[in-house]
């Protein structure tokens, strides 16, 4: 009888175990994007527990009528003393969502590609007017060059934005102007309320240095990343307050790094909304000159929005194959690199900008031979205006000038061999570092 009853109680438990697991397996599998098998787990339930799940599914598939429905019905099974911050930011996200809906942008996808989730950015072709995105390897601060997820670097390439995480594992904006030494200034944080308290990050700055493209997942998003745009007074340096994009381009998912081609007029963003593991949807569509919204009572206004039907958005007199070569024929580039001066160092190699040393020694040594060869040059065309001067002076002024000249004819003379000697330190620090 003991045995019994212990194996009823060890069934009891096993039982109440697995039904207390369920609820948290199907919140993974949503989290997860398993959405199907999440609905196989939650479709039959009854317990009222589980309306809040379902409502975030029904979130999820842009059902949104259904899911205002589930979540009223889950907060009814509160008591009135009982908060629940997961049911108030999912309601926030409803909100913010059905009011996208009603101003879904009107916009045309030419072509939309899976790539790896990791290098998504590579797959933009984006001419060299729009700037370039780029791993961080170039970024040349070491502690954010190793963990941030990709830089902008504009089309000059003397201005670059990435995201530096902090001691909390967050993440938000940062800008660096390269200096005419060729160095760069310390990195200057973008403003908080970019990101108005969540992360930020895969910034682009539009060509006219004032419009800036970003992702944020803080409390103006309708579901994990949304893209931003902020405008920047260029006279105070100050960011505007930011305004989300709406749909199509965000959605109840992450939606990542909106880039345009001014040049041609195509823009591109990338998605994780196909729920493809390890892969993102990059879209590519055509800019409009001015935002024109879909009638929200159109039948098919859900996948405009979504972008289940990408074929929805083309018009018929679009031609896409042409569209598409063109993209195809974009050569992304590099900039020009700006030559700051021209420095042989070895037989057949000359450094033409700071970037080029490889030793940091003989790059700061590099700086004091420019500004010595600076003065070493305005010193040579004060003599040879003195010069002019004797030559056009009596004998009186002649001996006036006389003195100045040759003091200065000394310090030309002393401060050329000192440079030819930095010169030489200079070259042979590089070569050791080669």
């Amino acid at each position: 009888m003991k045995r019994i009853f212990l194996s009823l109680l060890l069934s009891s438990a096993l039982t109440a175990v697995f039904a207390q697991s369920e609820p948290e397996l199907a919140r993974s599998l949503i989290d997860e994007g398993r959405l199907a098998e999440a609905h196989e787990l939650l479709d039959n339930s009854t317990s009222k527990n589980d309306l809040l799940l379902k409502g975030r599914l029904a979130f999820l598939e842009y059902d949104f009528d259904e899911a205002r429905r589930l979540y009223s019905q889950y907060r009814r099974t509160l008591k009135k003393s009982d908060s629940n911050s997961e049911l108030e930011l999912f309601e926030n996200q409803l909100d913010l969502a059905e009011n996208a809906l009603e101003r879904v942008e009107k916009i045309q996808i030419i072509d939309e590609i899976e790539v790896d989730a990791d290098t998504f950015f590579k797959a933009y072709r984006l001419p060299i007017s729009a700037g370039r995105l780029t791993d961080s390897s170039e970024i040349p601060f070491k502690e954010d060059a190793d963990d941030a997820s990709m830089t902008f670097v504009n089309e000059k390439g003397n201005f670059m934005m990435w995201s530096r995480t902090d001691e909390n594992g967050m993440t938000s904006i940062v800008e660096s102007f390269r200096l005419t030494d060729g160095s760069w200034e310390e990195p200057t944080p973008l403003p908080d309320m970019l990101g108005n308290g969540g992360n930020v990050d895969y910034p682009f700055m539009m060509a006219d240095g004032t419009t800036l493209y970003f992702a944020s997942d803080g409390e103006d998003s309708m579901g994990g990343y949304d893209i931003f745009i902020a405008g920047k007074d260029l006279s105070t340096g100050e960011y505007r307050q930011p305004q989300n994009m709406g749909m199509p381009y965000n959605s109840p998912f992450d939606d990542y790094m909106l880039a345009i081609d001014e040049e041609n007029g195509i823009g591109w963003w990338a998605s994780d909304r196909n729920l493809i593991p390890g892969q993102l949807t990059v879209y590519v569509f055509l800019v409009n000159d001015m935002r024109v919204n879909h009638d929200p009572d159109n039948e098919n206004i859900i996948d405009f929005a979504s972008l289940k039907d990408t074929h929805l958005t083309v018009e018929e007199d679009t031609d896409l194959d042409s569209l598409k070569r063109m993209i195809r024929e974009i050569k992304p580039g590099v900039a020009e690199k700006e030559v700051e001066f021209i420095f042989p160092v070895a037989a057949g190699l000359t450094y033409t900008s700071m970037s080029d040393f490889k030793s940091s020694s003989a790059a700061s040594m590099m700086k004091k031979y420019m500004a010595d060869k600076k003065a070493l040059e305005n010193d040579i065309e004060e003599l040879k205006s003195l010069r002019v001067k004797y030559h056009e002076s009596n004998l009186s002024g002649r001996n006036a000038l006389s003195g100045n000249i040759k003091s200065l004819e000394t310090k030309v003379e002393e401060n050329s061999r000192q440079l030819n000697v930095l010169r030489g330190k200079i070259i042979s620090t590089e070569k050791g570092t080669r």
